[in-house]
């Protein structure tokens, strides 16, 4: 019961922060929805996929290991690993953007954007930087000062955002946004885990072998989660690249902030489960106990949450989304219908995620990541080239849920067969 409590206790106090936080980026979307056009949308989509695929390796996903970790100084010692990569990177990432960033633009179809690529580098350093300290706090089971992070995060991006559109500065005015939300994000959440944690932090003895130890013990992060972290982050963000080849900036837009809008639910209940649910599940598995009872009554909690904001999506999308955000947006509505089977399988996938690393599943899931990135790929550019976007975009929503699927049928099956086998040994 106390176990339970704590649990509940936990998801409150996340998913309420995490809900003010996006309550403002939620309050003003209809406001930014005026005051820039679909196109500067479009531009701001593909720098946010290009962070976001760039991000999601900076640390070589070591950063996912210090929750694993049974002991604080071993997990202070992944945090100055995942730290270390994420800075050397960054330092490579720059070097790249310095040698090559007008070939870069050019491909992209961005040439006349091409200066703002000098700020990726500093922008995905931010993410990466975060996304560690998310880890070690969501380790600490200190989920206030991620809510209250976040909510500072959220506040500086939207009004910076605001201040943007007023000026007419376009695009940019959403990228300086970004890069100050998630500036403002890090150093708060360095702040606040320093504040708590320089003890633990200053205590633990860490030499260069012991990090090599460290690195070696978790190695299937940079060589399994890694790769297979890239591919997913690849088919998810890939589309407003094609989009944008194929239909222009304008579709990607409207693309961009419908799944934006969508995204903002997603985010503010399935990762804070996530969060929550993984050192949880960690536990259990741990010390041996039932792991498949937590992960079933998981998927049926957020499957039952979801079901009817779907729906209510998928019959009257379009009108919300006009009336929400202006006429001018009504594609995005329409773009939203078939979005959100996408979004809600992903949604009920998060606890299988979880599972994955504990039980070290990786290479299967960069398996199934890598399909999908050729299958989605593959939808986008025959959809580009014989089809219309809301189409193409359908194909490609369709092609994400039928892999979810298959994810999570075999996650269920291996999750039921460890249970099995630990209760075997309990008797």
């Amino acid at each position: 019961m106390k176990n339970s409590s704590s649990f509940v206790k936990n998801i409150t106090t996340l998913v309420s922060g995490t809900a003010l936080a996006q309550g403002v980026t939620f309050a003003i979307s209809p406001i930014l929805s005026r005051l820039y056009d679909p196109e500067a949308f479009g531009f701001f989509s593909i720098y946010t996929s290009i962070i976001m695929i760039c991000s999601v390796i900076v640390a070589l996903r070591y950063e996912q290991a210090i929750i694993l970790s049974k002991k604080d100084e071993d997990a202070t010692g992944v945090l100055f690993i995942s730290l270390f990569f994420t800075s050397l990177n960054t330092v490579i990432l720059f070097i790249i953007i310095a040698l090559f960033k007008k070939q870069i633009g050019a491909i992209l179809g961005i040439a006349e954007y091409a200066n703002w690529l000098w700020s990726v580098p500093l922008s995905v350093f931010a993410l990466g930087t975060y996304q560690s300290l998310n880890y070690w706090s969501t380790r600490k089971k200190n989920f206030k000062r991620l809510s209250v992070s976040l909510l500072y995060r959220s506040i500086g991006m939207s009004l910076v955002q605001l201040v943007g559109g007023m000026a007419k500065l376009g695009a940019g005015g959403l990228i300086f946004g970004q890069i100050i939300g998630q500036i403002i994000v890090s150093m708060s959440l360095w702040l606040q885990i320093w504040k708590d944690d320089n003890k633990i932090i200053k205590n633990a003895t860490l030499n260069y072998e012991k990090l090599r130890s460290l690195a070696i013990e978790f190695k299937e992060f940079p060589l399994f989660s890694a790769p297979q972290g890239l591919l997913n982050s690849l088919s998810k963000n890939v589309p407003p690249f094609f989009l944008a080849f194929y239909f222009g900036p304008g579709v990607v837009g409207q693309y961009a902030l419908a799944l934006k809008l969508l995204q903002m639910p997603i985010e503010l209940i399935g990762n804070s489960i996530f969060q929550v649910f993984y050192p949880k599940v960690t536990e259990a598995y741990n010390n041996s106990k039932n792991i498949y009872n937590l992960y079933r009554k998981m998927l049926i909690y957020l499957s039952l949450f979801t079901i009817i904001p779907s729906v209510i999506i998928i019959l009257y999308g379009t009108d919300l989304f006009s009336f929400i955000l202006g006429e001018e947006w009504h594609v995005a509505g329409e773009y939203a219908k078939w979005l959100v089977l996408q979004l809600f399988i992903t949604f009920i996938n998060k606890p299988t995620i979880a599972i994955i690393r504990i039980v070290r599943w990786q290479r299967l899931h960069l398996i199934l990541e890598l399909i999908s990135l050729i299958l989605s790929i593959g939808v986008l550019i025959i959809g580009g080239i014989y089809s219309s976007p809301l189409t193409t975009i359908m194909y490609y929503s369709l092609i994400t849920v039928i892999l979810q699927l298959v994810l999570l049928i075999a996650i269920i099956l291996k999750s039921k067969l460890l249970s099995t086998i630990t209760e075997l040994k309990s008797h």
